[in-house]
């Protein structure tokens, strides 16, 4: 079947639903021999597959939530450089393009 593009505008950060400065496209590839969906956020390499659509959409929002919680909080000072670089771009995710 031919992938799809969602457009996500909030995603839920420690029980706070957040607006993203920009839509974030999640691609939907649909399995209909395995009746599964197949979620993913492409800049991220993020993916998810489930039965359901939206429990497969919510997994990858779940995903950027979680790495947003684990670096975005942690002092800069304890990450690795390709641990700030991921961080930049969880912040960017979220906020838009922000300089550090």
């Amino acid at each position: 079947m031919t992938p799809k593009t969602i457009l996500i505008n909030r995603i839920s950060i420690r029980g706070k639903l957040v607006d993203l400065t920009n839509p974030i496209k999640f691609t939907i590839i649909p399995d209909i021999r395995k009746q599964n969906y197949y979620v993913a956020y492409n800049p991220l390499n993020l993916y998810a597959v489930h039965n359901e659509q939206d429990v497969a959409i919510d997994l990858v929002k779940m995903q950027i939530s979680t790495l947003y919680i684990k670096y975005v909080y942690e002092d800069i000072e304890n990450l690795t450089q390709d641990a700030r670089e991921l961080r930049k771009k969880l912040i960017n995710i979220v906020y838009g393009e922000v300089e550090e």
